[in-house]
């Protein structure tokens, strides 16, 4: 799973955001100028929005963004240019997750969020319990856990991984952690 940006160049003034997993890729974002793009610009991500700026200054000018519905961790970013390839990269604010609070429950400190319009994850472990929390309980404990979902008809909690399984069921909705 990746976002890929193209930023418009010499030959092109159009700049657009793709979505790529299971071998699948998805314009998600579209922006065509009428003039050339200027060399500065800023990508910037946090909760499942990306957004993209033709500016020196983050949060400014922004052309395009997409907010996914089911956000995966960007773990990673790679930059290529065909001519002129000289990059300077900077770290921008870092967001720190409120751990203060004691989880009881799958609300407690906005730690996970529901979501649909998900991929199908490899699962971890299937395993009875006798609720929600429990579920919830056993995916916060378990550093590999991504997602859960809880059967409660069966009193099942199945547990996920963030690795997309492209042979497997797709579960929805389903409690993500945040990014």
């Amino acid at each position: 799973m990746n976002y890929t940006i193209f930023l418009g160049g010499v030959s092109t003034l159009t700049s657009t955001i793709y979505k790529n997993f299971n071998g699948k890729s998805e314009q998600v974002a579209k922006h065509v100028t009428t003039a050339r793009p200027t060399n500065y610009f800023w990508i910037g991500w946090y909760n499942g929005k990306i957004q993209v700026g033709f500016s020196r200054i983050v949060s400014t000018n922004v052309i395009m963004e997409y907010t996914d519905p089911c956000p995966f961790r960007i773990r990673y970013v790679a930059v290529s240019r065909v001519t002129h390839p000289r990059w300077y990269i900077y770290q921008g604010v870092e967001y720190q997750e409120d751990t203060s609070c004691k989880v009881t429950h799958c609300d407690s400190c906005k730690r996970y969020t529901l979501r649909t319009q998900c991929p199908a994850f490899v699962m971890n472990m299937s395993v009875e319990v006798n609720s929600e929390d429990e579920c919830f309980s056993r995916c916060y404990k378990n550093d590999e856990c991504e997602a859960f979902h809880f059967d409660n008809i069966a009193h099942v909690c199945h547990v996920f991984t963030d690795e997309v399984d492209p042979d497997g069921e797709i579960i929805s909705p389903i409690f993500r952690k945040l990014p």
